[in-house]
């Protein structure tokens, strides 16, 4: 599937994602995310076409809308970490600069309380916040094949991007979708983050471009309460998630299974 017919197909859909917000679930169907997508598609119209877009956003269904906005675009959007109080604002600050100064994109996506942490950091960068209500028109045609980015960790320097095409990731996720026996019964739910690969990959384009219901918890919230991932997954019906080594052995000691029903997961 082309991301153009993504895009024109998405309206049809039925639910494609929930999110855990302020300790309530909110779900969206595709008529509500493409109006959103639409939103950002001219919030973000004014950038050249092929520009890097830093997405650093908090948990949020913009987070998803907008990456998906710039794809509608063909900008180049990459995810990476967003601010928050696990994280030392200076640190912050200095790595983003080192991926700014090193990767040169035009536009940085960064929640409006977040938005001093990036003043500074480069006078061609443009800092946006949240996408305005107006649906200006917008001659763009959506592309069929477009790019998006990927960044390492940085943990042993300043992160390394690669670039990747739609039909790239379409592929991938059509053997991904088949080795998993994937069918449209099947429900994902995910607290990774969408700045590494399993987050991202497994747990938010796979779906998406599956047509399976997807449900995101924030990594800090999920962090601070394992145990909403198993109570969601029961509200939800969820039946695959995917986690590190270290997340199953904290959820196997932080969370009291006895009262918990598991059987509907089968990856």
């Amino acid at each position: 599937m082309s991301f153009r017919r993504f895009y024109e197909e998405l309206p049809g859909r039925g639910q494609v994602l929930s999110l855990r917000l302020n300790g309530e679930i909110c779900s969206y169907n595709g008529r509500q995310l493409h109006h959103g997508l639409r939103r950002w598609i001219s919030q973000l119209s004014n950038l050249r076409e092929r520009a890097l877009v830093l997405i650093a956003l908090e948990h949020s269904e913009d987070l998803i809308l907008s990456f998906l906005a710039c794809l509608g675009l063909n900008l180049i959007p990459a995810y990476c970490a967003h601010p928050s109080s696990k994280v030392d604002p200076r640190d912050f600050s200095s790595k983003l600069g080192s991926l700014v100064d090193t990767h040169s994109p035009d536009a940085l996506l960064i929640d409006s309380h977040s938005i001093d942490l990036a003043v500074g950091l480069s006078k061609k960068l443009r800092v946006l916040c949240k996408a305005e209500d107006n649906l200006d028109f917008c001659s763009r045609e959506v592309p069929i094949n477009p790019s998006f980015a990927q960044f390492s960790s940085g943990s042993t320097g300043v992160p390394k991007g690669l670039l990747y095409e739609w039909n790239q990731l379409q592929e991938h996720v059509n053997v991904f979708s088949e080795t998993l026996d994937l069918e449209e019964r099947h429900r994902f739910i995910s607290w990774l983050p969408l700045y590494h690969d399993m987050g991202f990959i497994a747990c938010l384009m796979t779906p998406l471009l599956n047509q399976n219901p997807l449900h995101l918890i924030s990594p800090f919230e999920w962090i601070s309460n394992p145990g909403i991932l198993f109570e969601d997954a029961q509200v939800l019906g969820s039946t695959h998630t995917w986690m590190p080594n270290f997340a199953f052995r904290l959820l196997s000691s932080k969370v009291a299974a006895e009262n918990l029903d598991l059987s509907r997961f089968e990856c």
